[in-house]
């Protein structure tokens, strides 16, 4: 007899709660540190940069795209040097622009920065003289920071402007070389070694005498990210800072457990379903163990579950789901190489119900699932993937027969919606 599951509230969360961690993929796709993340809506595809030379068991060079549930190559990807790659990476004009510390893209001369425009690689007008590490869109043209001192041969210090098909003088006057760009409405926030700055379109307006890696803007909020002991001398702030419009201010205790004391900090950081997330290298935060990832909902910390074993470098959110990029080869307690997912399918608090149904259950490993649409996904009782599938039809026969006895947590997802539900297979 088939039965109507509409869940309630408290058990979407705990099971959201449980089984959150999976990989893009199998998860042994990458060889090495992915840097950057960036999405082209337009085209359904989704690009990564890093230091990278494989990628399921392709030689991209450095970069690689998922397209159409598949990793591939872009292009012959990039040429550098031992411990060099793409450490910036934008989405601008429906082209694909990375930066980082290279001389070849796709065998062509390009100095630090080039673009993949769906077919080949171009440069860009000379290049910079070192190495991009930030690029963000804002006000139609594409920001591009590092720490260069030349662009195209002349003279301009740390961050430049490009508008599609050329560079655009004279840039805005910065003194630090840039590691970060954040946009937020009519502002744009740059992160330097040495200080802290919003610039409106016309004026920039320095908010403080000290720099860090990485920085965004959360409930209208600055936060800044880095490798700081302290934000100009303000307590509990060690690798993290937030700037409420009139004062800087410490963010739940900062950082207070690390690894080692030569190698820690906040790498990058990235709102997702109503909190910051941020990624680095650290054990806790504030009175929260957290290994290398976590999360800030504007009063606490928490935990993202065992986190990851090694620095987290890059996060994204994509698909309405948190990509996570860096340096580990655990996520979660599963064994995934340098590039995961967290999924949280909708803010835990007010969950919108999908409804459907599925039938029998229990059942010897046949299902029927009826429901619209949606991306399926099965865990095992350890939180391991072991089923996914794209609903398509209103009735989908879903075949488990092949795996092993036992309950299972099924999440059926659209856009804006979940339905989940425990199975048995008996």
């Amino acid at each position: 007899m088939k039965t109507k599951l509409i869940l309630a509230q408290f058990f979407i969360a705990a099971l959201i709660r449980a089984q959150i961690w999976s990989p893009l993929g199998v998860g042994n796709e990458f060889t090495s540190n992915v840097w950057t993340i960036a999405e082209d809506q337009q085209n359904a595809t989704i690009y990564f940069g890093g230091c990278f030379d494989t990628l399921r068991g392709l030689g991209v060079h450095h970069a690689g795209k998922w397209f159409q549930n598949d990793y591939d190559s872009v292009g012959s990807g990039i040429n550098v040097g031992s411990n060099y790659g793409i450490m910036a990476s934008a989405v601008y004009n429906n082209e694909w622009y990375v930066g980082g510390k290279f001389n070849l893209a796709g065998g062509v001369p390009a100095n630090n920065v080039a673009r993949w425009n769906g077919s080949q690689w171009l440069s860009l007008s000379g290049g910079v003289n070192n190495t991009v590490r930030a690029m963000a869109v804002f006000n139609g043209q594409l920001f591009i920071g590092g720490d260069f001192t030349k662009v195209n041969g002349q003279t301009i210090y740390y961050l430049a402007k490009w508008n599609g098909t050329q560079w655009i003088y004279p840039a805005i006057a910065i003194n630090g070389a840039v590691n970060d760009l954040e946009v937020l409405g009519s502002d744009l926030y740059i992160c330097t070694n040495t200080c802290i700055i919003r610039y409106d379109g016309t004026f920039t307006y320095q908010l403080a005498n000290q720099g860090g890696k990485s920085i965004a803007v959360y409930n209208n909020e600055v936060y800044v990210g880095g490798t700081f002991p302290a934000f100009d001398g303000i307590p509990g702030t060690r690798g993290i800072v937030k700037y409420n419009g009139l004062a800087w201010q410490s963010v739940g205790g900062g950082i207070t457990a690390i690894n080692s004391p030569f190698f820690y900090g906040i790498y990058d950081m990235e709102e997702y379903n109503g909190k910051l997330f941020v990624g680095g290298s650290f054990t806790k935060m504030g009175a929260t163990i957290a290994s290398n990832i976590a999360n800030w909902n504007g009063n606490s910390w928490s935990a993202m579950g065992s986190g990851t074993n090694n620095p987290v470098l890059t996060l994204a959110e994509i698909n309405s789901e948190l990509l996570v990029g860096g340096d580990f080869t655990l996520a979660g307690g599963q064994a995934i190489n340098f590039l995961a997912r967290w999924v949280e399918p909708m803010g835990i608090d007010d969950p919108t119900v999908l409804q459907s149904n599925i039938f029998p259950n229990p059942s010897f490993g046949i299902f029927t699932i009826e429901a619209e649409n949606g991306e399926l996904e099965i865990y095992n009782s350890l939180g391991e993937l072991v089923y996914a599938k794209k609903i398509e039809q209103p009735q989908t026969k879903l075949d488990l027969s092949n795996k092993a006895k036992g309950l299972y947590h099924l999440i059926l997802r659209n856009e804006n919606e979940v339905f989940t539900q425990k199975i048995v297979i008996r």
